[in-house]
């Protein structure tokens, strides 16, 4: 593992979990369906295969994770208020969580056939996005899937950004990159990428776009 600074955004503690803002209760549905599309479930339970979620907020990926068939299963979260109620809220013994930072993460070589990333990287600096993304080709196993979903450029609050208007969301309190599609190809490149979904959600009474890359990839 590479010894780097923490770079975790303590803004997460303040603004978002410590206001009992984001506790989410139930898995994803992309999360859902995506792992289902590109896990081998009996193949997976046969082989005892372990995975990984970074930036696991409270924990509701974990046990859908857990029950899907993986042997074990490990988050990793930064803040201290998250961490408590994901520890009040996993049903097996067979899942841990892990108060840290993604940018080194604490495993062994080849140790994952699963690694979720849900929206955490993208809080991140680009270096910092490499670093973490040569993290997570380093502890998947050959042929392991890496799902991660990272904001686009075509989030309204992209051009909040650019435009230097007023903070009006949780996420602009927070360092986050914003990636274009060549943005993600360059990135991703070092795994074979099996999709790349642009996720685009418009709210035509709120006036908001919402958009993320959504990235399956393997480990070549």
């Amino acid at each position: 593992m590479n010894k780097t600074k923490n770079s975790f955004d303590n803004n997460w503690e303040q603004l978002v979990y410590k206001k009992k803002l984001q506790i989410n209760k139930y898995p994803f549905d992309k999360v859902i369906s995506l792992t289902n599309n590109f896990i081998h479930k009996s193949k997976i339970k046969k082989l005892k295969e372990n995975a990984l979620e970074l930036g696991c907020g409270t924990g509701n990926n974990l046990n859908f994770l857990k029950n899907f068939g993986f042997q074990k299963v490990f988050g990793i979260e930064g803040s201290k208020s998250a961490v408590k109620v994901a520890k009040a809220n996993i049903k097996s013994s067979n899942i841990k969580i892990i108060e840290g930072d993604f940018i080194n993460i604490p495993f062994n070589d080849k140790y994952f056939k699963l690694c979720l990333d849900r929206g955490s990287i993208t809080h991140n600096k680009k270096k910092e996005i490499v670093q973490i993304l040569n993290e997570v080709f380093r502890c998947l196993k050959k042929d392991g899937i890496f799902i991660s979903f990272i904001f686009s450029k075509l989030d309204k609050l992209y051009g909040d950004k650019i435009k230097k208007k007023m903070r009006i969301k949780v996420e602009q309190e927070l360092e986050t990159t914003f990636l274009s599609f060549q943005d993600v190809k360059k990135l991703y490149s070092k795994f074979k990428v099996l999709d790349i979904t642009h996720d685009i959600e418009i709210s035509k009474t709120h006036k908001i776009t919402k958009a993320m890359w959504v990235i399956v990839a393997k480990k070549k």
